[in-house]
């Protein structure tokens, strides 16, 4: 399938509207398996997309693997970019036609393997932000960092145990998955679910939340690491519950911002490995709570969704993940503030992005720059409001 990798081009002004200027795109597809032929003859698409217009135009790379768009008009409302297809999978890059000059275009294509032993995960991170005591749920967040460290680019193929695989609880619940990987749909497999994405070389960072339902004072976890972790964590808060675990030992306390949390740090886990967490003292819910809840316009687990999400940038804020987070603030249920609804908002509204690309109401290519332009909506500083 062709995705479109896109940027947004920046405001110019009315004069340059009324006459666009000319760009020319010239670039290279460069093989970055050691040992390949250049990538001559390959079909190179520039896409152009706007609110309302989907536009694509094609060339081919030369002996060298070079290629050049000419004369590509500079809307300043479209968003560009450059994609090729190699061996089954889709390669791009952004494209920023601002400049009157414009660096020239690289984009690394890769030969393809399906060896498992090429995949391994630098970090594995398992935060648990809140219980809903009403409902007995316990809602957690997971960031892996997935590397492929080879030089060529992992498919899968058609059998689901060849999948980009994570493990979850039994009776796991509204699982939410958020990856820069292509096509990483969820399929459920056996405890947990698949990835049936490529994965080229480098790293990759998937986050998935999801929530799983407890039976009296405590839950274990039965925590599985099929590709081993060179680090792994997992932070719960004191107020939500006392964290142990027999395989990993006892936990340390860390403070991000203003809140102190018990945190398992492990270095070195094997592939296969599985190790127990056991979370005890969890909380109960009184009879008060109870007629609170009834008696509440929004149902407390409405906003557990959105918090989970929030909570990203304190998880980020002590090096789990590599890349900037994309979420700027905190939300506390109804007490949030404006800007705190805002993003809850914005959440929503990726979610049914999401479902609207897997009922296919969406073009990809459309979804792809919906998508992004709500990511640069969430990852902007809430906007302070003051009233009279």
């Amino acid at each position: 399938m062709v995705v479109a990798f896109l940027i947004a081009v920046g405001t110019l002004p009315a004069a340059a509207q009324e006459a666009p200027q000319l760009r020319d795109v010239t670039g290279t597809i460069v093989n970055g398996t050691g040992n390949s032929l250049p990538a001559f003859g390959l079909t190179v698409t520039l896409h152009r997309q706007t609110a309302n217009t989907y536009e694509e135009s094609t060339t081919t790379t030369d002996t060298k693997g070079n290629f050049r768009f000419e004369n590509i008009p500079l809307d300043p409302q479209a968003l560009y970019g450059v994609t090729v297809r190699y061996q089954g999978v889709v390669y791009g890059t952004d494209i920023d036609l601002r400049p009157e000059s414009i660096p020239p275009v690289t984009v690394s294509i890769y030969e393809t393997s399906d060896d498992q032993s090429l995949l391994s995960v630098s970090s594995s991170s398992l935060l648990i932000p809140q219980v809903d005591k009403i409902a007995r749920d316990v809602y957690a967040l997971e960031i892996v960092n997935v590397v492929n460290a080879s030089d060529r680019t992992y498919v899968p193929g058609a059998e689901p145990m060849n999948l980009l695989r994570f493990g979850l609880p039994p009776g796991a619940k509204g699982l939410q998955i958020d990856t820069s990987l292509v096509g990483a749909d969820a399929i459920q497999v056996d405890r947990g679910f698949a990835v049936p994405a490529n994965i080229p070389p480098g790293e990759h960072e998937v986050m998935f939340a999801y929530h799983f339902g407890y039976e009296g004072q405590s839950v274990t976890l039965d925590k599985s690491y099929l590709y081993g972790a060179e680090n792994a964590r997992i932070l719960v808060p004191y107020e939500i519950g006392d964290l142990s675990s027999a395989d990993f030992g006892d936990p340390g306390d860390v403070k991000i911002g203003d809140k102190h949390y018990q945190l398992i740090e492990v270095s070195d886990i094997a592939r296969q490995s599985r190790a127990k967490l056991e979370i005890s003292s969890l909380p109960q819910a009184t009879l008060w709570d109870r007629t609170q809840a009834i008696a509440s316009d929004v149902p407390y687990e409405l906003a557990a969704p959105a918090l989970l999400g929030l909570l990203m940038v304190s998880l980020i804020a002590i090096a789990v993940a590599r890349r900037c987070g994309i979420f700027g603030g905190l939300a506390s249920g109804s007490g949030a503030s404006e800007g705190d609804n805002n993003r809850a908002t914005i959440v929503e509204q990726i979610a049914d992005l999401e479902r609207a690309l897997d009922e296919g109401k969406i073009r990809e290519v459309d979804y792809f720059a919906k998508r992004q332009a709500l990511l640069d909506r969430l990852a902007a500083p809430p906007v302070s409001t003051s009233t009279d």
